[in-house]
């Protein structure tokens, strides 16, 4: 099984934690949900700016919201209540999100030379 959030050692070490205090279901829970078949694109839809198949997808989900106003799923709380464990374990793993944002835009500049 491949960790979640394999993308920082942070992540990584999380994980490990994780799992050494018997979170491994749940990750394991989460790869399954997460890598659920894909649907197929209506006509048109590969052809569509990015921004316009944000705008389309964000339409698909208000429309769900207005008809069927779903609930979250308990597989989501279990997330949250797993992440919200995991950051009182490593609470310096994680940075607000003004750090968050200034280092994602340093990133950005520094990849756009």
């Amino acid at each position: 099984m491949t960790p979640v959030g394999t993308h920082g050692t942070a992540d990584a070490r999380r994980d490990r934690k994780l799992q050494s205090l018997g979170f491994t279901v749940q990750l394991e829970r989460y790869h399954r949900l997460v890598s659920h078949p894909s649907i197929a694109p209506p006509p048109g839809f590969d052809e569509l700016s990015t921004a316009a198949k944000v705008d389309y997808v964000n339409s698909l989900w208000e429309r769900v919201v207005e008809t069927d106003n779903p609930e979250s799923p308990d597989r989501h709380r279990d997330l949250v209540r797993a992440e919200i464990e995991a950051q009182q374990l490593e609470p310096d793993a994680t940075a607000d999100w003004s750090t968050a944002r200034a280092d994602i835009l340093r990133q950005l500049e520094r990849n756009s030379r």
